[in-house]
């Protein structure tokens, strides 16, 4: 099945994204970074996780695309110090309620998005590949970041 970039509408796009819900590889790479747990954009850490696919994916579920997390998780002070004191629960609490829209939420959809970012935050635990790394102040170029995301994709 092919979705069409929320950004350009270019067809054959597959990354869900946490602003744009759905952006192909090229407009994906151009996002500023953004924290992977709360999405704020003052990023300051980098987590190296092995990729994996989403367990229990309900976007998948209903059709969209595999939710999958490839290679780096991006994260600001607040959810490091959340991660690194393994308050996890504060961390999910944390990513669900930046979330615009989450008080208007309904309850059974709550849960369910709790149990999933839950299960997502495990992953990314049981998937960590080192200590934190300080974000860096030269990222890679374009270029650089769709080739990287093309080939991580591939060795998926």
């Amino acid at each position: 099945m092919s979705f069409v970039c929320g950004l350009c509408g270019k067809s054959g796009a597959d990354n869900i994204h946490h602003k744009y819900t759905i952006l192909c590889d090229e407009c994906l790479v151009k996002q500023p970074p953004i924290c992977d747990f709360c999405s704020a954009t003052d990023v300051k850490w980098r987590y190296e996780v092995e990729s994996f696919m989403v367990k229990d994916d309900p976007i998948a579920a209903m059709g969209g695309p595999a939710n999958r997390s490839v290679a780096d998780w991006a994260a600001c002070d607040e959810c490091h110090e959340l991660i690194e004191n393994e308050e996890y629960s504060k961390l999910t609490l944390r990513s669900v309620e930046s979330s615009p829209g989450w008080k208007e939420t309904a309850p059974a959809i709550k849960r369910r998005i709790l149990e999933m970012l839950g299960g997502m935050h495990l992953q990314f635990i049981k998937g960590r590949l080192g200590p934190p790394t300080p974000e860096p102040t030269n990222p890679m170029t374009m270029e650089e970041k769709v080739a990287r995301l093309r080939r991580m994709k591939e060795a998926k």
